[in-house]
């Protein structure tokens, strides 16, 4: 399918060298934010464990689980009896998984035991940031152009909240991964419809609910890129049968791609739903204070997403860069965007609202 996209929001062609130096930037950029990252990765040394309560946790539970051996591999399948379930699902498994694969790797070619996992988990953490970094680049070059992707970039390798993120293993970094990757192959499928873009699109998601089921409004994303692509189709071209039906092809592709992803690599949500659901909950009573706990005492009386924006600016990426963040995201979402797209906007704007008012009432 050819490219239907309005052309005055597509940046233009890059030469040789503009190229280089992009990717000359790019490179110095991220060895920078490496180097930040990395640096006092062993934060807690001469600690026997973590102090942070999330990592502790997660630590613990990645300690607990082991593949079975192939003679036992019909025990996966017991929720019970799997030495491979984690029991555990306030955060997903995939990460946990990853991280006792890569321990498994590591012990095999070492020939010795590792018994403390948290610089190798905090290594994972740094590279998922500064796979964050690369993909803001990526969409930002591919929606603005390289000075805006460039620009964009540096201001994440060098944001604090970032950087303080990667010198944990608490997920945080691969929820953020996943979702600017996922951001980048959505405006593909708006701009083309190709049903690759909503594939990897879709496993990526699968991904990402496997690490954090709070990567679940990004749902809506998904829906609305293949939705605004049928739109710019039917202004370009006319509406025509065959574009919708592609594109909803696509869409079923992606979700199937998504859900298979996510049984594969959080197996345990399914086979243990009643475990699953019952820990979901239990995060979703704290977050809303339907279940008290000390811990989330800090948050009374605060209002929300103001709340939230303060934060943002005191702690995560201090007050200028916040402010501007702010700025530049409205003024993006209605630059140059056609009245149709627009009418679009404002649809989700009060459908989701109104769904997440009547989910928590």
């Amino acid at each position: 399918m050819k490219m239907i996209f309005p052309n005055s929001l597509i940046p233009a062609g890059k030469s040789g060298r503009s190229s280089t130096l992009f990717w000359s930037a790019l490179f110095i950029i991220l060895v920078l934010g490496a180097l930040l990252r990395v640096y006092g990765i062993s934060w807690d040394e001469g600690f026997s464990f973590t102090p942070h309560p999330d990592e502790r946790a997660i630590l613990m539970k990645t300690g607990e689980i082991n593949f079975p051996p192939l003679d036992d591999i019909g025990s996966l399948f017991d929720p019970d009896k799997s030495s491979w379930n984690p029991k555990w699902f306030p955060y997903g498994s995939f990460p946990i998984y990853l991280l006792r694969s890569v321990e498994g790797i590591i012990s095999n070619f070492s020939g010795h035991e590792i018994h403390d996992l948290r610089v190798i988990a905090r290594s994972l953490s740094v590279l998922a940031d500064l796979g964050t970094v690369l993909g803001i680049a990526m969409l930002g070059r591919s929606a603005f152009g390289n000075r805006v992707a460039i620009l964009a970039a540096g201001l994440v390798s060098i944001s604090v909240i970032h950087i303080q993120l990667a010198h944990f293993f608490a997920f945080d970094t691969f929820l953020a991964f996943f979702c600017v990757w996922t951001l980048f192959f959505l405006l593909k499928v708006l701009r083309t419809g190709k049903t690759s873009a909503s594939v990897i699109a879709g496993i990526l998601i699968g991904l990402g609910l496997a690490s954090k089921i709070s990567l679940m409004p990004i749902l809506g994303a998904y829906i609305f890129a293949h939705l605004l692509h049928v739109s710019t189709a039917s202004i370009a071209l006319g509406i025509k049968e065959s574009v919708i039906t592609r594109t909803i092809t696509s869409a079923i592709w992606g979700f199937i791609a998504l859900g298979l992803t996510f049984v594969v690599v959080e197996p345990y949500a399914i086979l243990d739903w009643a475990r699953f659901t019952h820990d979901i909950k239990e995060q979703s009573d704290m977050v809303r204070r339907i279940s008290d706990y000390p811990y989330t005492r800090q948050y009374i009386d605060t209002t929300p997403y103001l709340y939230q924006l303060i934060q943002l600016g005191r702690w995560g990426l201090g007050w200028p860069l916040a402010l501007l963040s702010i700025l530049g995201v409205g003024w993006a979402c209605f630059k140059g965007i056609s009245p149709k797209a627009c009418l679009l906007f404002l649809v989700f704007a009060v459908i989701i609202p109104a769904v997440v008012l009547i989910h928590n009432n």
